[in-house]
């Protein structure tokens, strides 16, 4: 969720680089919105990673001269079964005053031998708003204990436009029984991050069959199972401080996932 740095890494000839950070929103002549003005809602804290959070006019701190690359900590999949990677992504190119928008966000999976592309997103994949994006590893390539995720936002020239970019709400799951249709989570949590407790919102259109939540180091410190049609429950009360995982999954196996932090 970008709330604490967790170690991941900005490369490129750029100097529009890649920052974590509270999003500060640009907006075009116009009107579209190429820098984001929030993070992804209902994960913990405000910070995402933003290229070049530096406000200002659209045109003031958007990715010129080549390209800025965010790179994650080396992450091991082994211990995963069927392992499923979600992530939200903001991709902003537009602009005409120098000709027609021709940049790029690139996002590729390695497992320090091989490395595959997740998303190419051209000028037609623009978007003033997140986008979440989800898929099984082994679909790609072979699950190993030196992961990395790789995005990649460039204007490399001649013809310099708006390219912006964000990345958050980055996650790993294993995924026994989910299938792609089910990854774009509609689960909500309030107050977030919580000192009491926190209310978790289920999706109004699915039939919640349990609601599961776990500490940082992986412990079940939860889990009920729900009457049918309850849309809304309260957990925390009793849990230390720290970071948790709550899980919601269908009656058909779908699952929902969403992280707070108690204070």
């Amino acid at each position: 969720d970008f709330a604490l740095n967790f170690g991941w890494t900005v490369s490129g000839p750029s100097g529009n680089a890649w920052e974590r950070g509270v999003p500060i929103a640009t907006t075009t002549t116009q009107g579209a919105i190429a820098n984001p003005g929030n993070d992804v809602g209902g994960d913990c804290g405000e910070e995402a990673m933003i290229t070049d959070n530096g406000g200002g006019g659209a045109w003031d701190n958007d990715v010129d001269q080549g390209s800025t690359i965010l790179t994650s900590p080396v992450f091991d999949l082994t211990g995963y079964v069927n392992p499923l990677i979600t992530y939200s992504r903001w991709f902003y190119n537009g602009g005409t005053t120098n000709g027609a928008p021709d940049d790029s966000m690139k996002i590729f999976i390695t497992n320090g031998q091989t490395t595959v592309p997740v998303e190419l997103l051209g000028p037609s994949n623009s978007s003033s708003q997140w986008q979440t994006h989800g898929f099984q590893v082994a679909s790609l390539i072979t699950p190993t204990a030196t992961m990395q995720l790789i995005v990649d936002v460039g204007d490399p020239g001649p013809v310099f436009n708006i390219v912006e970019g964000g990345f958050d709400q980055f996650d790993v799951t294993s995924s026994v029984g989910v299938d792609e249709a089910s990854i774009k989570s509609n689960l909500s949590a309030y107050p977030n991050p919580f000192s009491n407790t926190v209310r978790v919102i289920l999706p109004q259109e699915l039939n919640i069959a349990t609601l599961e939540a776990y500490d940082a180091s992986g412990k079940l410190c939860d889990a009920i199972r729900l009457s049918t049609g309850e849309k809304q429950i309260e957990l925390g009360r009793d849990w230390n401080h720290g970071l948790y995982q709550i899980r919601a999954i269908s009656t058909d196996g779908k699952v929902f996932t969403t992280r707070v932090v108690k204070r």
